[in-house]
């Protein structure tokens, strides 16, 4: 008798849950100020200039196939008086053959059919870039895993850093069909170990590949002159080797070479980087509020910003 009794409370409570979790239309009236350029722009020192625009959409309902916009007119105005009308090259880009030039402050203007003008507020590329100077240790085996193979780098700063500048530093492997940015700062380091000292930038377009990110530090967390930032990197990768039908073999490759990349960039990078950081994403939608993110667009939203970077090869 009590089995029975307890079998007819399991069944009624089984009912009782699927009546009660129905589906319900519930009301939000999420914010929404209308559609409005989306402007992004990276002004690299003796680079040429590119612009990608694209426009904003409600938070709610479908999400447009293609959020680019092709039919803008978008000027560059060098230092408050040279304005250069930029061209259409496809898929929301506009660019110019101007190179940027360092020290000086630009301004991009949008101008679209159906959107509001959008203007960036000036943004002054970094007059110099960094002096560094590196010491690597090759071959040097994985601490968990002897298979895997790194290299260890230490990356001194010769260059006076004051506190309210940002620096950029990256480190990428070189393979034969693709470049991985898979550098881990040694833990030694202050820019590993305080959170608020570094942010994490990585370019995200739609339909192309996400590119290697690059990290952003404060000057006020860069160590004395003398003390190296330290990075580890892994030199070698899988690949997948077709050797025909149904034979398909992972290989390892090691990397020809490593890319340092450092320099001298604005805070708005920094700025839109740690916040970005902090979006939620994927299930994190779910249960986290997003954040006001940064723009330093007018009448509109997106980042334009600037840095002096160099680029060293260093051989493995």
């Amino acid at each position: 008798m009590f089995l029975v009794r307890k079998a007819y409370s399991s069944c009624l409570l089984i009912v009782l849950t699927f009546i009660g979790c129905s589906e319900r239309d519930v009301a939000i009236d999420l914010p929404y100020d209308g559609d409005k350029l989306f402007v992004t722009s990276h002004l690299l020192a003796d680079a040429p200039l590119e612009v990608y625009l694209e426009h904003t959409y409600k938070p709610v309902g479908p999400i447009p196939e293609d959020p680019t916009v092709s039919n803008a007119n978008v000027y560059l105005i060098k230092d408050g008086r040279d304005t250069t009308l930029l061209a259409p090259a496809g898929n929301g880009i506009y660019a110019s053959d101007l190179l940027v030039a360092a020290g000086s402050s630009y301004v991009v203007r949008a101008i679209a059919p159906g959107y509001e003008a959008a203007q960036s507020k000036p943004v002054r590329v970094p007059a110099t870039g960094v002096e560094v100077r590196y010491e690597i240790e090759k071959n040097v085996s994985g601490v968990f895993d002897d298979r895997k193979i790194y290299a260890l780098v230490d990356v001194y700063f010769n260059t006076i850093r004051p506190e309210n500048e940002i620096f950029v530093l990256d480190l990428v492997s070189v393979y034969s069909d693709r470049n991985i940015a898979n550098n881990l700062f040694i833990n030694d380091n202050i820019v590993a170990t305080e959170e608020s000292c570094t942010a994490y930038f990585a370019l995200r377009r739609k339909g192309q590949e996400r590119q290697p990110g690059v990290t952003l530090i404060k000057g006020s967390c860069m160590p004395v002159p003398g003390n190296p930032i330290g990075i580890s990197i892994s030199t070698v990768t899988s690949r997948q080797v077709n050797y025909g039908t149904d034979s398909v073999r992972s290989e390892r490759e090691p990397a020809s070479k490593l890319v340092l990349r450092v320099g001298k960039a604005t805070q708005s990078w920094f700025d839109w980087s740690r916040i970005d950081n902090n979006q939620p994403t994927d299930i994190e939608n779910w249960l986290l509020t997003p954040q006001k993110t940064f723009t330093n667009i007018e009448n509109g939203y997106g980042l334009v910003y600037a840095s002096n970077e160099t680029l060293i090869e260093i051989e493995l």
